[in-house]
């Protein structure tokens, strides 16, 4: 995802400043319109990234997406110097929207430079210059590749759980894994197991099951003379009936209908 943004799209900064916060900092749950980026150089403090928190400390990079809830608090100590980037993607007159999501890393200071580079050239006022929109668009290029570059080891780990319940669910669709035994698996909540599966299959984990299910009894219904009955037995649905709702809903025509068809057409081509 992250490399998808930094590929094909422009950069359009709509604003970046530096900011040492005070110790009264702070702001409720909002969501922004546009794309946001959040460095910290030093301090301390806490994001609210939807039910996680996550400590602003020093070489922390957050990306938020439009529409993603946030609230923020300074900490004990010396509050957090920070340097935040918001930004829009446009390809032609079209802007990015991806649904909201956030992702976050400790990075140490390397991306720093790249944010005040930004800062820069827009309290100078040249922003509008086509070199320097190049320059910054190069900048934002690189942040996102040293945010992508920290959370790769992370993301291998915590997509090892989900591959393997995808790979399961394809190869067992008989057996009826309640979505929160998955998300034990995965060893994440049911609400956030639910919502990074979407996230990276288009579909959420009950619906995946059930198409699993309905994509093995098509395979019966068409290599076997199983009888109805036999195949939702097998797939495990109480009865005939239920399997056979389910069936018609998600292919628009019965399991009887089903066979039918595929035979006929075999008929044909024989």
């Amino acid at each position: 995802m992250l490399h998808d943004l930094a590929t094909g799209w422009r950069v359009r900064i709509n604003t970046s400043h530096n900011l040492r916060v005070d110790r009264s900092w702070g702001f409720d749950e909002r969501r922004n319109a546009d794309c946001h980026l959040i460095f910290v150089r030093d301090g301390h403090g806490s994001y609210r990234l939807d039910s996680e928190h996550v400590a602003l400390d020093a070489g922390r990079l957050i990306l938020l997406t439009p529409g993603y809830p946030h609230a923020a608090r300074a900490g004990p100590g010396s509050p957090p110097y920070i340097l935040p980037l918001r930004f829009d993607l446009l390809r032609g007159d079209r802007r990015w929207r991806p649904g909201a999501w956030s992702v976050h890393a400790r990075v140490d200071q390397g991306p720093r430079p790249y944010f005040e580079a930004i800062h820069r050239e827009q309290a100078a006022g040249v922003a509008g210059d086509a070199l320097a929109q190049l320059r910054q668009q190069a900048a934002v290029v690189e942040i996102l590749a040293a945010l992508r570059r920290a959370i790769a080891p992370a993301h291998r780990r915590l997509e090892a759980p989900f591959a393997q319940l995808r790979r399961s669910l394809r190869a067992h669709p008989d057996r009826r894994l309640p979505v929160t035994a998955m998300a034990a698996r995965a060893g994440v909540s049911e609400k956030h197991f639910i919502r990074a599966f979407r996230h990276r299959y288009g579909i959420t984990p009950g619906a995946y099951a059930i198409a699993c299910r309905i994509e093995q009894a098509g395979f019966l219904l068409a290599e076997t003379d199983l009888p109805v009955h036999a195949i939702a037995d097998r797939l495990g649905y109480p009865d005939a009936a239920g399997f056979s709702k389910q069936f018609r809903q998600r292919t628009g025509r019965s399991p009887v209908e089903h066979r039918r068809a595929l035979r006929a057409t075999t008929g044909e081509r024989g």
